[in-house]
């Protein structure tokens, strides 16, 4: 079973180049103690939890450009897990 995690929350910094819009994303994450059998035992490291994050920011950037034609580009992104 995965761990949970819970939002907790998101900076986010723009600057404007020509056409396009440059961010900057520092997001933070509470997870959360999963019971059972073995207590908090997981087998899903913090930095596979990290990687989904980020694959879903930048899911959500690439939707958001072609929905409104605006070329946005993530130039850092930090993700916070505690």
């Amino acid at each position: 079973m995965p761990p949970r995690v819970t939002f907790k929350w998101l900076k986010l910094n723009h600057e404007v180049q020509g056409s396009t819009v440059y961010v900057d994303i520092e997001a933070s994450f509470a997870k959360e103690e999963v019971g059972g059998l073995f207590g908090a035992y997981s087998g899903v490291s913090d930095e596979k939890i990290k990687e989904d994050v980020a694959n879903t920011i930048n899911r959500v950037i690439k939707e958001v450009s072609s929905e409104y034609s605006i070329s946005i580009r993530l130039r850092k992104l930090n993700i916070i897990l505690r």
